[in-house]
């Protein structure tokens, strides 16, 4: 056997906890976030993420899934504990989310319409049935492959588009739009 084939038959290296915090923080943010956990406690939500997935990181196999649908499924579990003790906190919340980025000196109204529909779309997603939220916020937040997508969600290809089609319908019926202009050639697989 040469040294290429042994490389090739190696294991990828496991990233250290700086590499993974470095590369995949972005990603944290947005899945946190997008499984409504407000921006005011995302910071600590993502700081227990990384903290339980540095603990983990040696457990991590990649032959299993990618290291981002790894970090999706610690997330999610971490985000829906964090939403499960929000009454324990007892926390009022507000008719108007901030604004991600804050105001960039455009105009104050194009940021309260922003925060509306942030907040419409953290109403609209908790509502929904979670196989076909977690499939939409994987895709459309987290922006994994659907053959990744696939694999966390532990369904087929045909399932996990389903999933997300049904999504973006129900989202799309109460935002006012159209199926059709939901599902427009925007996944880039077929």
């Amino acid at each position: 056997m040469t040294a290429r084939q042994l490389e090739s038959e190696r294991p990828p290296a496991l990233p250290s906890p700086e590499e993974l915090f470095r590369t995949r923080a972005r990603f944290v943010w947005r899945v946190v976030t997008a499984h409504g956990v407000s921006m005011a406690d995302a910071q600590d939500v993502a700081q227990e993420v990384f903290l339980i997935a540095f603990d983990k990181l040696k457990a991590y196999d990649p032959s299993r899934g990618s290291i981002d649908t790894w970090l999706y499924g610690i997330v999610s579990k971490v985000a829906a504990n964090h939403r499960r003790k929000a009454h324990v906190r007892r926390e009022t919340p507000s008719d108007l989310p901030p604004a991600a980025g804050g105001t960039d000196g455009g105009d104050p109204g194009d940021d309260i319409d922003r925060a509306r529909l942030l907040g419409r779309l953290d109403t609209a997603l908790a509502a929904m049935e979670p196989a076909k939220r977690d499939v939409f916020i994987m895709f459309e937040i987290a922006e994994l492959t659907m053959l990744e997508i696939a694999h966390a969600a532990g369904c087929n290809l045909k399932t996990a588009y389903g999933r997300l089609y049904a999504a973006r319908r129900e989202l799309a019926a109460q935002f006012g739009e159209t199926a059709q202009e939901t599902q427009g050639g925007e996944d880039g697989e077929a």
